[in-house]
Order: C-alpha cells, then structure tokens, then sequence
C-alpha cells in the first residue's frame, strides 16, 4: 500500500447511458453507492464523486484523474455507458468526467503496463454483465459482486488489503521416488477392494458416554465421509447456497406420517442453517399420526463442513435393531446414505468413510472431537453401560466409492458390528 495504514482506492464509474431511463439511472446510482459505502464499512478507503456531490470546492475538470494518481488501486464499476466512455463511443455532450478518467487509465497503461495491471481492478456489480467489459480490458482482474456483505466481497478485499486466503508453503524435501518394480499378478481370492491406507496410524477414540434416552423414537445411523488430507475450504458464500440443495434433498426422502399415508404441509419441519463453518439441514417431526410406534427410516439430517466433511444420518426402525445389530438392516440403510452423501459435489478425491451408531440425543453429529485419524467413537446405552468405541477406515477414492457402494457399505458395516461389545455376526 502507498504508504498508508489502509488501501485506498477510487470508484470510477459512467452515470448513465444515452438510452437510459430516469429509474434506470436512479438504480444504478444507488447501486454503486451501495458498493463504496460497503467498500468503507470494510476499512478500505474508498472515495467516489457520490460522496462529493454538493461540495462547492471540488474542481471537477481535474477530480477523477487526481483521485486516479493518489490512490493505491483504481476500481472500475463497469457498466454499458462506462464502456463507451473508455472506447469513445458516447455522444461527444455526454459523460465527460468518465471519459476524463478512462483516458487517465489509457495514459497509464501506455507509460506502465506493469502498473496499471497492478492497480486498475473491475467489478462487476448487480445491473451489468461480462458483455459490458471492453475487449482490451478482459486483462484486468474482475470480481463479480452479488451483495454487499463482507462474505459477497471477500476476494476483492483480500486483493485490496494484499491478504491472500491461501499462502505458498516452503518447499519440503526431495520425496525418494525409487522406480516401481512389475506387480504382482493378483490372486483370484484376493479382490481388488481399491483401499489405500491413512498416512497417520489409527488410534482408537473412547469417550464416555451421554445415557440420556433418545426422545425422537429410535437409534441412528451416521454416516461421515472425511478427508483425508486438509482440502481448499468452500467459501461461505458456497455453504449457503448448498443448503437450498441439501433441503430438497431431505424433503425429498421425507415420508407421510399419516396412518392413511398422505402428505400434509405441517407433518415435518426442515430446518436450516449455516452456523459456524457448517451448512445443516433437519428435520423435525410436527405431530405423530395413531398408531405410529415404528420410526420410519428417512435422512434426519445432512451437515457440509467447510473442509469438506459430509455428515448425513438415517433413523432406523425400532423393530430393524435391538441389542443385537443386524448386519442387513445396518447395511441397507448405510448404502443409501453412502449413495446421497457421495452424490453431493463438494467431497474431496479421497475420503474416509465412518459409521457411527447411537441415540440421536447422546451422538453429536459432524463433532470433529469423535474423528480422529479416522477413528471414530460411538454410543449404545442399552449394553454394556453405554461405552463402545469404533475403529477407524482407511481412504479411499472417491470414484472408487461411488462405483462400489455394496462392496464398501459391507466393510463398513462389518467393521462396526465387529468392534460393538458383546456383539457378533448374527
């Protein structure tokens, strides 16, 4: 920055196109008032002839190309009429400040091209579109804006105060990458599960455990697919768009809960959220038809971390489990929560896919303290006093996952009937 505790930077931008309607102008206007003023709330110093309307003192003959000069960056509000001004199309009576200032912007890139590429930046803000952007300015770094907030402007503000989200690493040592010796041919007993190991040992989790009785009728099934290795987060802007997919996901499974089997719009309530660095959607059940003893099996619930980390549970019948798990029922379910869980575009390449198993009120869902190394703790208070600890799964890809679901979901599910205390196959 130019010497100065916070960037500064000026709004160049054209008032109106010939053609233009007076509401036209007065929408755009208040748009781009709305940009620098958020620009501000953010701490950057931004300044834009709006704030100078009515002073008497400013000479605007020379205004836009002083504020271009001073400032560390330059943002163009593109629009239709802006772009004629930098290509000289508009009417020769019409827009000269702007055009004053786009011929300040084609002084600098002829004196510096370095510089100018530097320090002129574009947005594209709510009323214009990429057909607004002169052909020999697509150089320039554009930053769509849909809304104001910080979130909706996070990577121009990153470029702005030069705070990059993702920062170079040192290099590590040179890997010994010895040359691959001919495989050996496969053993037809020996299938080909497509399993690589974790690149940290497994360490087995035991938690104590919460009793309290679940009170929404039945155990869960949990199902998290982690990965492996720390992954580029989604953006925040990218999990509140995803809860409107993972809603109609969830409503989509929902079942009646009529006796009769009708729908009706005030049987379940989905909520959802963003809190924290997780996208989630629940459901609640609103009332309970007669005769209703059994939960039916549904997703309850979907969370998407951040790091990419899905979390989606399925409520099991009462009479599918008991204290004796049922390796069908455990497997039928898991399958289909593989299926929706792996069917979502936000997975990493590599995954760790875990089942839990428990009471929805003892299970705290998507609680990275129960994933550890791929490991993962689990609840069953009706044996054994309620402590059961679960080990953990390799990675695998995430094609691979896909492609073979049965195959997967009978490992998983394996796996954990094994490691549950007192239980064994049926």
């Amino acid at each position: 920055m130019a010497g100065t505790e916070r960037p500064t930077t000026f709004v160049t931008w054209a008032h109106r196109a010939s053609d233009w309607t007076a509401e036209q102008t007065d929408e755009w206007q208040h748009t781009v008032h709305r940009f620098a003023r958020a620009l501000r709330e953010a701490g950057v110093d931004a300044d834009i002839d709006l704030f100078h309307q009515h002073d008497d003192a400013v000479d605007w003959t020379r205004y836009g190309t002083l504020a271009i000069e001073h400032a560390d960056t330059t943002i163009i509000a593109i629009s239709r009429a802006w772009r004629e001004r930098w290509e000289g199309s508009n009417a020769p009576t019409e827009g000269a400040g702007a055009a004053r200032e786009a011929d300040a912007l084609h002084g600098r890139f002829d004196a510096d091209q370095q510089r100018f590429q530097k320090t002129v930046k574009m947005v594209v803000l709510p009323g214009a579109d990429d057909q607004d952007i002169p052909a020999d300015l697509r150089r320039v770094t554009r930053y769509y804006i849909t809304d104001f907030t910080r979130d909706g402007m996070e990577d121009l503000l990153r470029t702005l105060y030069g705070s990059p989200r993702y920062v170079m690493p040192p290099l590590g040592p040179v890997p010994d990458l010895p040359p691959e010796l001919p495989a050996e041919p496969q053993s037809e007993l020996e299938p080909d599960v497509g399993w690589r190991g974790l690149r940290v040992p497994v360490q087995p989790v035991d938690t104590a455990l919460d009793t309290v009785p679940d009170r929404l009728g039945g155990p869960v099934l949990e199902l998290q697919l982690h990965p492996p290795v720390p992954v580029p987060n989604l953006p925040m802007a990218g999990l509140r768009e995803l809860v409107s997919d993972l809603e109609r996901i969830l409503s989509a499974a929902l079942p009646p809960l009529s006796p009769l089997g009708s729908r009706s719009q005030d049987e379940w309530q989905v909520r959802k959220a963003v809190e924290g660095d997780v996208a989630s959607v629940r459901s609640e059940p609103l009332l309970r038809g007669a005769g209703l003893g059994v939960s039916p099996d549904f997703p309850l619930y979907i969370d998407v971390h951040r790091d990419r980390t899905v979390v989606i549970a399925m409520r099991l019948r009462r009479d599918a489990i008991s204290a004796k798990v049922d390796d069908a029922s455990l497997q039928r379910i898991a399958e289909e929560l593989i299926s929706t869980a792996s069917g979502l575009k936000v997975l990493a390449d590599d995954v760790v896919p875990l089942l839990r198993l428990g009471p929805l009120d003892s299970v705290s869902p998507g609680d990275p303290g129960t994933l550890q190394d791929g490991s993962s703790s689990a609840t069953f208070p009706w044996m054994h006093g309620g402590k059961a600890k679960t080990t953990g799964t390799d990675s695998i890809p995430l094609g691979y996952l896909r492609a073979h679901v049965a195959e997967v979901t009978t490992e998983l599910v394996a796996q954990l009937v094994a490691d549950l205390p007192g239980c064994g196959r049926p």
